[in-house]
């Protein structure tokens, strides 16, 4: 399954990793791009160029992801953009390089799209009004642009610096902008034609967060209510839930199992599991069932939780009476937020039997 992140125009990223080698970054800003949208508003980015010092590399904006899963980072990359250049002398494209840093942002794995600066193609469209679609990276055609191999380790993050490149000296000061939002409940066509504002995007072909479970949505009354990412008990493989151990006081939003609404490949707001009436209590599912990878490393459980004024633990379990780890919040966030847990050597050596792990999700009023 395919990995589409959003070009927001709000929202803080969680770290701050350095910026790519770009001539200029003066007024670059950074932001989260997410795989749900948030609805931020269309809004136009302008960066003001000068006529000197071409060719050059201009930052507009760098967005950071949440953690994602280790492994080897490979096959294609894509994106629409729309974009616009403010005078006729002015020789301006698109510009794009993606790389993948640690948690922290601080330590860079490696380059997956590194600067194009080959001869011009894609020029933006003269307009200060107009913003037209534009491939990021320039030229990429049916499945995009295939990345450099990087390999990421558990909870590292993507980097996606989008700017643009201007080409030849002597043509001229002027406006080059970019339409950052995703307000609309379509994204942009694959195409460099569009000048309606649909939502920015950028996709990997690859599946950076591995078996997700679905986002959980609550009504207001509500205290709390849990999401969870299957682990990763494997390096390259990961598990979602495929049964129901004990539903206790909770209900799926739709359809007659609780595990049948959070075992999609991304977390998705169109499905989830309700503490009923704010009761508390846990609910349950099993995961598959994967032989013993015989390693005491590489064992983590990504979950993401929501809550009002009550707390949540959620904890890894081998059958009806062992605890293998858990984490506890209290108060569970009040917005959806994404927690990644590593296992410790004594917590994965714990586990004697793979065939009956489980997710427990304890909703606490």
């Amino acid at each position: 399954m395919a990995t589409r992140f959003y070009l927001t125009s709000s929202g803080a990223a969680a770290v701050n990793p350095a910026f790519a080698g770009w001539t200029n970054t003066t007024g670059a800003d950074r932001l989260k791009c997410v795989t749900a949208r948030i609805s931020s508003a269309f809004t136009t980015k302008t960066y003001s160029i000068e006529d000197t010092g071409a060719p050059f590399n201009d930052l507009s904006r760098q967005y950071v992801s949440d953690p994602i899963n280790a492994g080897d980072i490979t096959g294609t990359v894509k994106g629409i953009l729309a974009a616009a250049e403010g005078v006729t002398q002015m020789t301006t494209y698109p510009q794009i390089v993606i790389r993948v840093v640690s948690n922290d942002g601080s330590t860079f794995r490696g380059t997956l799209i590194d600067f194009n600066n080959a001869a011009v193609s894609n020029e933006y469209a003269i307009s200060t009004t107009v913003w037209t679609s534009r491939k990021f990276p320039r030229n990429w055609s049916g499945s995009g642009t295939t990345v450099t191999t990087v390999t990421a380790q558990a909870n590292d993050r993507i980097v996606i610096d989008i700017g643009f490149r201007q080409d030849v000296n002597g043509e001229g000061s002027g406006v080059v902008g970019h339409r950052y939002g995703d307000n609309n409940g379509s994204d942009k066509a694959e195409d460099e034609t569009g000048t309606t504002d649909l939502n920015a995007w950028i996709e990997f072909s690859q599946d950076l967060f591995g078996s997700v479970v679905d986002t959980l949505k609550t009504p207001a009354q509500v205290d709390a209510i849990a999401t969870g990412q299957a682990p990763a008990l494997f390096t390259s493989l990961t598990y979602a839930p495929d049964g129901d151990v004990s539903a206790g006081n909770w209900t799926p939003s739709t359809g007659g199992t609780l595990w049948g609404t959070i075992d999609e490949g991304n977390p998705s707001d169109a499905d989830y599991d309700v503490n009923i009436n704010a009761a508390g209590g846990f609910f349950e599912v099993s995961l598959p069932n994967p032989p013993d990878p015989s390693m005491s490393s590489g064992h983590y459980v990504n979950y993401r939780i929501e809550g009002g004024t009550g707390s949540m633990v959620v904890s890894l379990r081998q059958g009806a009476g062992t605890q293998i780890a858990s984490w506890t919040h209290d108060p569970a966030p009040s917005v959806p937020t994404t927690f990644s847990q590593v296992l410790s050597a004594a917590e994965t050596d714990a586990i004697t039997d793979y065939t009956d792990l489980r997710l427990r999700f304890n909703a606490i009023p």
